[in-house]
């Protein structure tokens, strides 16, 4: 069996400043080779420290058994808010607990099973696209839009088309290079003036071209019901 590709990490942590100016466009890129291995590893920011969490029973700990004593940051809420809204992504407590308990029936064995087929169908589609791929083309996109593509005929029970999906995915490449930045504009305290900077506008506007694409779908079925 072969290793999945992997970014090639740097030998040694580094610095403050070296994070700031060249990991702006990923966080696998401010990882080193220590930090595939270590338990759990820490990262001091200002005002902030990271923690990264790679033992299962750690993370188990954190994510199911203990999660009111460890709740999402508000940072977390703060970057993905213009997407995602108020939901079990950003909130906490009894609100997340909430929407959990509502998404946990679709996540079922027996719900998965009913479900399979329509995946098979979007990844066979998938399939179909790529042998018009050249050798050594991107294929991100298309793996952006096959798990759009399972989450449309999942759970709005559509198929998603090409020109929905392209408008999609290039607000969401868009939203998701933007991201990164703000978020390391926040962690080292930066004037707020500067976070609503051109980049933070581009990233808002991308969020809101993903949920009004989304809401063209949806409003139909609503209208029906």
């Amino acid at each position: 069996m072969t290793c999945p590709v992997f970014p090639k990490p740097a030998k040694n942590k580094a610095s403050l400043w070296k994070v700031f100016f060249t990991k702006r466009h990923s966080w696998l890129d401010a990882l080193y080779e220590r930090s595939y291995g270590m338990k759990m590893g820490e990262f001091k920011l200002p005002g902030l420290r990271l923690y990264m969490v790679n033992q299962p029973e750690l993370v188990r700990k954190i994510m199911v058994q203990d999660v009111n004593n460890f709740p999402k940051n508000r940072l977390l809420g703060e970057i993905l808010e213009p997407l995602l809204g108020e939901s079990i992504f950003t909130t906490n407590g009894e609100q997340w607990q909430k929407q959990r308990n509502m998404l946990d029936p679709a996540f079922k064995h027996a719900r998965v099973q009913q479900v399979f087929a329509l995946m098979q169908a979007a990844v066979s589609d998938m399939s179909g696209r790529l042998t018009q791929h050249q050798p050594g083309q991107d294929i991100d996109p298309e793996m952006t839009f096959v798990t759009a593509d399972i989450i449309f005929r999942t759970i709005m029970s559509t198929e998603l088309a090409p020109e929905q999906a392209d408008r999609i995915l290039d607000a969401f490449v868009q939203f998701q290079a933007e991201s990164p930045k703000l978020a390391l504009l926040k962690m080292f305290r930066f004037p707020g003036f500067i976070q609503r900077g051109l980049s933070e506008r581009k990233r808002v506007k991308a969020a809101q071209d993903i949920r009004s694409a989304i809401e063209d779908i949806v409003r139909p079925r609503y209208r029906q019901a």
